[in-house]
């Protein structure tokens, strides 16, 4: 039985950095049995982006928004409920996956344990981009492992109730991906930005993990 893994980009003046981004979305080497949906929307470009977009007509699925209801987790959280996935990875228009394994390495650690609910890749900061940029990006991500180790975070411990620690609740949906099948209930917040902070936290606050993939990579530094 076929399965999909859907990849969601919202788009808005993107033209820089959104046909390379769909390029290496369908060369992705996918698991055995599973196909990729690519669902974009985009809210009002004026720039090339939706003649580049139709270049790509034939492997996306593309929603025009008015730019009025675009809304940070409002319009991820509207994806979730189109997708055909059991998988939503989540990414922006500038940011580019690093090599064809990026959707398996994404969604890999859901497979190590039914309660992880969310994942997060790295982001490595393109060359071109200015040293502050770099050194920030950089030293967000080496702090949580640059191996090709996974790492799990939790909310307390697993055999005493006596460490309540809160858990890290870094997540960043730059580059991330989410069960289909908790959408419902534990959606995106409708909220003017850090959406993907409030879904962590929301996330630990129903007893399920984040996992951090970092070999699941994007070029992608802020301008």
């Amino acid at each position: 039985m076929i399965k999909y893994v859907t990849v969601f980009i919202p788009t808005y003046n993107g033209e820089k950095y959104i046909a390379s981004t769909l390029d290496s979305l369908i060369n992705q080497n996918l698991p055995k049995n599973y196909k990729i949906e690519i669902l974009v929307t985009d809210s009002g470009s004026q720039d090339n982006t939706l003649d580049i977009l139709k270049n790509y007509k034939d492997y996306i699925r593309l929603i025009i928004i008015p730019n009025k209801d675009y809304g940070h987790g409002r319009t991820r959280q509207k994806a979730a409920e189109m997708a055909k996935g059991e998988f939503i990875l989540y990414l922006t228009q500038d940011a580019t996956p690093t090599d064809k394994n990026w959707v398996m390495r994404m969604i890999e650690p859901f497979f190590i344990n039914d309660k992880i609910g969310c994942v997060y890749g790295r982001q490595i900061p393109r060359p071109n981009a200015v040293p502050i940029i770099k050194r920030e990006i950089q030293t967000v991500f080496n702090q949580f492992g640059i191996t090709n180790q996974i790492v799990i975070h939790r909310k307390g411990s697993l055999i005493s109730p006596v460490n309540k620690d809160s858990g890290v609740c870094f997540f960043s949906d730059v580059n991330s991906a989410i069960r289909k099948d908790l959408s419902k209930t534990i959606p995106f917040r409708d909220i003017r930005y850090s959406e993907d902070q409030a879904l962590a936290k929301d996330m630990f606050s129903h007893g399920y993990w984040i996992g951090y993939s970092p070999q699941g990579s994007v070029w992608h530094s802020n301008e």
